[in-house]
């Protein structure tokens, strides 16, 4: 019988990034935690990271959602190759200094409330994420996929909400220290925000008065 490699899966913060093992069994293990800013200088080597990390099949690397970008375009083509040239071309026009984001991005193609075909490309958009590829790929373990947390809340919330594809959402992820607001559009991502959350004790009005405020700012820029 060939046993199944475990997966690995990467979570990167601004500050951090963690490696994560997934066995079989559907449990997480953390492999190590180290400060990104070292990890992007090289003074991690592979001999520095666990075998069980450098063993597995690196199957997903989540960054932080503003390490990506998204734009709709009104696009009437369906063509593969004809979106994909659009796509690229717009990236390197855009963004001349990432000469590999036209390697990094996806695209969907979506009916807008007017029924008008619209083409939603969501890329990523910062160099650190690009150095971050890079690093790992040297280290012989290039993730398979990259996503943010705002795509795995649009998957979750795609196959549980009724007409998320054709309508706006926001969802509102509420911890104890923090609190993230996403925003969707005709079932894709658009941005999110991440408050803090203030120590006030056992006083939650605060915390309702500051997340209603917050959450009211959120929605005048989505209607931008």
């Amino acid at each position: 019988m060939i046993r199944r490699q475990p997966s690995l899966i990467t979570i990167a913060t601004d500050e951090t990034i963690c490696f994560l093992t997934l066995s079989a069994d559907g449990r997480f293990q953390t492999q190590a935690s180290l400060p990104l800013a070292d990890f992007l200088e090289g003074s991690t080597t592979a001999a520095e990271l666990p075998k069980s990390a450098l063993q597995s099949v690196h199957r997903l690397l989540v960054v932080p959602d503003h390490w990506m970008g998204s734009r709709f375009d009104e696009f009437q083509a369906r063509k593969k190759s004809v979106i994909t040239a659009f796509i690229e071309r717009k990236l390197k026009l855009e963004q001349p200094a990432l000469n590999q984001a036209g390697d990094f991005y996806h695209y969907a193609v979506v009916q807008d409330q007017d029924h008008r075909q619209q083409l939603y490309t969501f890329y990523l958009q910062e160099e650190i994420a690009y150095r971050l590829y890079r690093r790992l790929e040297t280290l012989g373990i290039g993730p398979l996929g990259i996503t943010t947390p705002a795509q795995v809340w649009q998957a979750k919330l795609g196959d549980k909400v009724d007409a998320f594809s054709s309508k706006g959402f926001g969802f509102i992820h509420l911890g104890e220290a923090d609190c993230f607001l996403y925003f969707f559009f005709m079932g894709q991502f658009l941005f999110s925000r991440n408050i803090q959350i203030p120590d006030i004790g056992g006083d939650a009005s605060e915390i309702y008065n500051l997340l209603n405020y917050e959450i009211n700012q959120s929605f005048y820029l989505y209607s931008q």
